[in-house]
């Protein structure tokens, strides 16, 4: 199955109402998917392997931990990130960093 930004448009309930019956036919049904999303989190919250593109082509593929990384996150967006680990999954999860511009709120 190929999907183009399926999320796109959707409040969270429905992305992860449709992501979880994607995923299930993944793995229930050995259905393959390829999807392009631009949501990083969620595509490191679903996907097995990531496909980075940027300057015109592949920068990097892999886990979403091999892939999810600040320093492939800056260069390919050029701006700067932060990237932690989702607290229940432990999947690397990518924050802008403001900070620069806005300074530290409470």
């Amino acid at each position: 199955m190929l999907l183009d930004e399926p999320t796109a448009f959707l409040d969270i309930r429905h992305q992860v109402t449709f992501l979880n019956l994607i995923r299930m036919l993944n793995i229930n049904e050995g259905l393959t998917v390829l999807a392009v999303t631009h949501d990083i989190n969620l595509a490191a919250l679903y996907c097995d392997r990531i496909i980075l593109l940027g300057k015109g082509g592949i920068q990097v593929i892999g886990s979403p931990a091999d892939v999810v990384t600040e320093e492939h996150m800056q260069a390919v967006y050029n701006t700067p990130v932060f990237v932690d680990r989702h607290p229940v999954t432990g999947v690397p999860r990518v924050t802008p960093n403001i900070a620069s511009v806005i300074g530290k709120r409470d």
